[in-house]
């Protein structure tokens, strides 16, 4: 149910009288505050907002703030805001025009929402001359909310006569930011100047610049201060029908690409199933496969999934959007006849290149050894560009686990990991301008304990080792078909509604007994730019898992290790956050 409340007050009483547009042509009568109160509950939790005139365009103009948060999720919502409000320090103007006035009337009511929102500092700023005088102002309302809370406050414009007053604030609201957990700024200024905004005054908007930024908060409320849910229970992990299998190394190869002869060619659409007859490419009695994947050329956004053939598993190893060339690794396990299948969902000519086996007894098979926390072997944004890197492995190691991410490409290219000794025609990575790409990868290492990563433009390379694979490692590897363990779209894995911002979530991906998972880690439409990292429960590696634009659906395998069968994902930005576990690692 929604509450709406106009008032008409007294501009006298207040510290600074504005009339606020709430079209694009002048308004004829001024109002001067606006109550809105939405009592339905949302998934994502009660929210207080509380501003001055700035704000009031956004209480007054169709949808409203409150009404943009509210269909997010957002539930119950108390919105406040009006001429001349302040935070409560200026010892002037009407105590009702007093963020503390308010703050402690509601904590009197029980109203005491998690998540606050401010956009005060137009009329504060006014009566400082200092940026120690501008913290105390902030301040002094932070305390009055009082611990418990997450505070979200946009910084200011203002006239240019009072530039330096705007600075002063702004510099407050960011240093209070990198003091405190509990508190968020935004670039208001920036996001104005750049988003084509219309203003009279610099401070106020027209009707149609309110929309737009109602819009624009609402969206950047949700991927800052949301978070999830726990909600229902894990989802069912599949009965392995194969034995625990040692990693073999072999001749990486380029097995299907639609785009060229002997492989069937001629793009895939939606419904298409490629079949791929392993032969002599692994060794009899492989159990799974390590595989890159690849969307070339792509025209409609979609996935390609592979698992073996006959099974349908609901799940992805790759996710691409249109008009672009992706690629990503992934683990699949065998189907009885020695094959696998990947189904297409979209329209695209598709590439699959074969990085290893998994193999029950092979002589030559080697364990694996997980990273309690992934190791930093290379970034070139520190030590200089290069085409070939050349990296050493931990002693003893045969190949190792790692993973790879691409940063500032000025053109499109891959990365190929292997021994510095062979070159295959094959891909790790592929990489374009403007985004940063990440992939992980089982590598070979040389007789000389190196291995290498070639670029094939110029291009920034991170290099991450996240474990080590030798004859008397501790892990072997459990196949499985590939199932979904988490989705927070549709509370699987016992989280729902978003992943949330700067959130860690666990979820259970394998038996108690192992030690570390292989899967599928996908971010979902976020709505900032974000990473997700997987960990064991308690560890904070600083390391990513995967990468994904504002929007985009990006998927990257993950192996690394787990506790009690539990695998903790952080996510930077609010998103959607899905897993697919393709086996597990056991003693």
């Amino acid at each position: 149910m929604r509450f709406v409340r106009i008032v008409l007050v007294a501009a006298s009483a207040l510290v600074a009288a504005v009339a606020v547009s709430v079209s694009d042509a002048p308004t004829v009568e001024a109002q001067f505050f606006s109550s809105i109160d939405i009592s339905t509950p949302g998934p994502l939790g009660p929210i207080t907002i509380f501003g001055d005139s700035v704000l009031l365009g956004s209480g007054l103009t169709s949808p409203t703030l409150p009404d943009q948060l509210a269909s997010r999720g957002w539930g119950p919502i108390k919105f406040r805001t009006g001429v001349g409000f302040n935070t409560g320090k200026p010892s002037r103007g009407a105590e009702m025009a007093k963020a503390t006035f308010w703050f402690d009337s509601w904590k009197g009511q029980g109203w005491q929402a998690e998540n606050v929102v401010i956009n005060l500092g137009a009329n504060d700023s006014a009566f400082c001359r200092s940026v120690e005088c501008m913290r105390g102002q902030i301040l002094t309302l932070v305390d009055r909310i009082g611990p418990g809370h997450h505070i979200w406050w946009p910084q200011i414009t203002l006239q240019t006569f009072r530039r330096a007053e705007q600075d002063m604030w702004n510099t407050a609201l960011a240093q209070i930011a990198t003091e405190r957990d509990d508190f968020e700024t935004w670039n208001w200024p920036d996001e104005m100047s750049t988003g084509g905004y219309r203003s009279s005054d610099n401070i106020h908007l027209t009707g149609s610049g309110y929309r737009q930024r109602s819009n624009r908060m609402a969206h950047i409320i949700t991927a800052r201060l949301a978070v999830g849910q726990r909600g229902g229970s894990a989802a069912t992990l599949p009965t392995p029908t194969s034995a625990p299998s040692k990693f073999v190394t072999v001749t990486q190869q380029r097995l299907v690409d639609t785009r060229v002869e002997p492989a069937p060619t001629g793009r895939r659409r939606t419904g298409d199933v490629l079949r791929i007859d392993l032969g002599d490419s692994v060794p009899e009695g492989t159990a799974a496969v390590a595989l890159y994947l690849a969307a070339v050329d792509t025209r409609a956004s979609g996935w390609l999934a592979a698992a073996p053939c006959g099974e349908a598993t609901g799940t992805s190893s790759l996710n691409f959007a249109a008009g672009e060339t992706r690629g990503g690794p992934t683990v699949s396990q065998l189907g009885p006849d020695g094959d696998v299948c990947i189904t297409v969902h979209g329209d695209a000519d598709i590439v699959v290149d074969l990085q290893g086996a998994f193999h029950p007894s092979h002589t030559d098979g080697l364990r694996f050894d997980p990273l309690a926390t992934p190791q930093r072997l290379r970034d070139t944004r520190e030590t200089g560009r290069a085409t070939t890197l050349q990296l050493s492995a931990p002693a003893g190691a045969d190949a190792v686990a790692i993973n790879l991410a691409t940063i500032n490409a000025s053109t499109s290219g891959y990365l190929v990991a292997a021994p510095c000794d062979e070159v295959p025609f094959v891909a790790s990575l592929n990489y374009r301008p403007g985004v940063v790409i990440a992939a992980s990868t089982i590598v070979k290492v040389g007789d000389d304990g190196t291995f290498c990563v070639t670029a094939s433009s110029s291009v920034d390379v991170v290099v991450d080792l996240t474990g080590s694979f030798s004859p008397t490692g501790g892990l072997d590897f459990v196949p499985v078909v590939p199932t979904r363990t988490l989705d927070t779209r549709f509370g699987t894995g016992g989280w729902t509604i978003i992943h949330g911002a700067r959130q860690t979530i666990d979820v259970l991906v394998a038996p108690a007994n192992a030690r570390a998972v292989t899967g599928t880690i996908v971010a979902v439409q976020p709505l900032a730019e974000t990473f997700l990292t997987g960990a064991p429960c308690g560890t904070a590696p600083p390391t990513a898992s995967v990468n994904a634009a504002e929007g985009a659906v990006v998927a990257n395998s993950f192996t690394g290790g787990i506790t009690d069968g539990k695998l903790c994902i952080f996510a930077l930005a609010g998103a959607h956050t899905v897993f697919d576990t393709t086996g597990w690692w056991v003693e």
